[in-house]
């Protein structure tokens, strides 16, 4: 488990650098958050599994905001127009400032998110733990994450070209935005923020779960 653990936080957060297309770089980021998760099942402790669960849960909403926002702004599709750093990015900082930004910074563990509390949870599990060298190594990866992240805000804020002395924001094109993907976006978003201030409904619900878990065992 150990192993298992340290080679998906390793081969997710650095294979995900070298991508352009973004959700290529957001599914590589995901095997990373997978390296989380077995953080806390490796502590094999209640403060472990109960923050397994609730890096589940949070990832849960965190990955519909974010691949919400990176199918919109690939638009006609992924064969004919999907989604690349930097040229789109854009694009949906224009018609989503907040909703584009937010979608971003619950992934890296930013404080005051829900991504924030879930890796804190894992990562103090495994020193609990005394899994010092496995501790150490998810900081290193949640180091890396955020810069993959940040490519991602740097590319929606930044001009598209270097050089380029135009706004980025003032000649991307608007982009329609559905109904369903933006109730789904808002969903995400709530749950996120609301999670990340006032986590204990949902900390308590992952520790009610342990019993359930026991009893369904072998």
């Amino acid at each position: 488990m150990w192993a298992l653990a340290v080679l998906t936080l390793v081969v997710g957060s650095f294979l995900a650098i070298v991508q352009t297309d973004v959700k290529r770089m957001l599914a590589y980021s995901s095997i990373s958050h997978a390296g989380f998760v077995l953080v806390g099942a490796e502590a094999a402790s209640e403060r472990g599994v109960a923050g397994a669960l609730f890096y589940l849960l949070a990832y849960t909403f965190m990955v519909v905001g974010s691949f919400s926002v990176a199918t919109v702004v690939g638009r006609r599709g992924d064969a004919d127009h999907p989604a690349r750093l930097p040229g789109d990015c854009p694009g949906a900082a224009r018609s989503w400032p907040w909703p584009s930004r937010c979608s971003c910074w619950p992934r890296p563990g930013c404080p005051l998110t829900s991504g924030f509390l879930a890796k804190f949870y894992v990562i103090g599990a495994a020193v609990e733990a005394e899994s010092y060298a496995l501790a150490l190594i998810a900081m290193i990866s949640a180091v890396v994450s955020a810069f993959v992240y940040l490519r991602i805000i740097v590319a929606m804020y930044m001009s598209v070209e270097e050089g380029d002395e135009t706004d980025a924001l003032a000649g991307a094109p608007a982009i329609r935005v559905p109904p369903a993907a933006a109730l789904s976006l808002g969903i995400a978003l709530v749950f996120t923020v609301v999670v990340g201030l006032v986590p204990s409904p949902v900390v308590d619900f992952a520790r009610d779960a342990l019993p359930v878990l026991v009893s369904a065992g072998p």
